[in-house]
């Protein structure tokens, strides 16, 4: 029973690294947005990404939210937390892996950006602050 929850824990720990797909997040977010979808059906949805689901049970369980007992259904999770946190989870952590693999890429049209902010105020005559 040890090995088995040893072994557990290290899939959890390793669905870190696989990505949220943005199909999973694109139906949740049509079911979050429409007043007659189920929270079953919200379940359902997360329940299909592995790594969404390891993300929203770690979230609910952890101290942060202090709930007593173990949350261990995504439904409980949903309810517990509200779609809206458990949508918010999907897209920051689908945007934190987009982000975190084009860092570089990222900073050089940020400060690409910056410069073309500045030019265009300096023909505007606008002042620096």
């Amino acid at each position: 029973m040890e090995a088995k929850r040893v072994a557990i824990k290290h899939i959890i720990k390793d669905t870190r690294s696989l990505p949220t797909l943005p199909g999973i997040i694109k139906k949740l977010g049509s079911l979050v947005d429409n007043d007659k979808a189920t929270i079953e059906e919200m379940a359902k949805v997360v329940s299909s990404d592995q790594t969404l689901s390891a993300r929203v049970l770690k979230l609910v369980n952890s101290p942060f939210y202090g709930f007593p007992g173990r949350v261990s259904t995504v439904s409980h999770a949903l309810v517990l937390l509200g779609v809206n946190v458990v949508k918010g989870l999907a897209l920051s952590s689908s945007i934190f892996e987009i982000m975190e693999k084009n860092v570089v890429g990222l900073w050089e049209h940020s400060l690409g950006s910056g410069m073309a902010a500045q030019i265009i105020a300096k023909r505007l005559s606008l002042p620096e602050t």
